[in-house]
C-alpha cells in the first residue's frame, strides 16, 4: 500500500514533496482480494504469513524472510483482509497518475522481480502514464524488498537518493 500511497502524495502535494519513491506502486491491482483471509474458519495468522512468504524472492536471507513471515502472522483478525481491500477494490488511481507532475515531484517507482501482487510490468505501466517518471525492476527481490533483503535494496535506493541530493531544492 505504501507504493500506492506515494503516487497519491505525488499528486496531491507536489510542492510540499521533495520526491517520491514508490515501491511496488500501480495506479491499480484487481483480484488481490481473498476473500477466505476473512472467513471464520481459517486461521489467518497461519495462512497469511505463508501466502505473504511466497511474495519474496527465494534467494532473500531465511532471518529477514522469516521476520516478515513473523509479522505478518501476529496481524488480528480481518486486518489483511481489510488492507488488501484497500489495496485491491478501494484505490484506484487510473484517472489521475498521469496528472502527477514530475517537474514539481519526481517520481521514482521500483518494483521486486518476484512480486506476482503488483508486477513489474503493472508498475512499468503506471510509470509510463506518468510524465517523467522513472521505473526499475529490482532484481532478486519481492513484494518487500527494504524488508527482505535490505542490502540488495540499498543498490536500487542509494543511486536515487544521490540523484536528489544534486537536485537543487525547491
Amino acid at each position: 500500500m505504501g507504493g500506492e500511497i506515494c503516487l497519491e502524495l505525488a499528486y496531491r502535494y507536489p510542492d510540499s514533496i521533495r520526491a517520491v519513491i514508490a515501491c511496488e506502486a500501480s495506479a491499480h491491482i484487481e483480484g488481490r482480494q481473498v476473500d477466505w483471509a476473512k472467513h471464520p474458519r481459517v486461521n489467518a495468522s497461519t495462512c497469511v504469513p505463508e501466502w505473504v512468504n511466497a511474495l519474496m524472492a527465494p534467494q532473500s536471507p531465511a532471518p529477514y524472510r522469516d521476520e516478515v513471515w513473523w509479522t505478518y502472522s501476529q496481524s488480528g483478525y480481518g486486518v489483511f483482509h481489510g488492507d488488501i481491500d484497500f489495496y485491491s477494490r478501494e484505490w484506484d488511481a487510473r484517472d489521475r497518475v498521469s496528472q502527477i507532475d514530475t517537474t514539481r515531484c519526481p517520481v521514482y517507482m521500483l518494483t521486486g522481480e518476484y512480486d506476482f501482487s503488483c508486477t513489474p510490468e503493472h508498475s512499468r505501466q503506471t510509470a509510463a502514464q506518468i510524465p517523467g517518471a522513472h521505473f526499475q525492476v529490482m532484481t532478486g527481490l519481492g513484494h518487500f524488498p527494504m524488508a527482505e533483503h535490505p542490502e540488495v535494496f540499498l543498490q536500487y535506493l542509494r543511486p536515487i537518493l544521490n540523484d536528489l541530493r544534486r537536485m537543487p531544492a525547491g
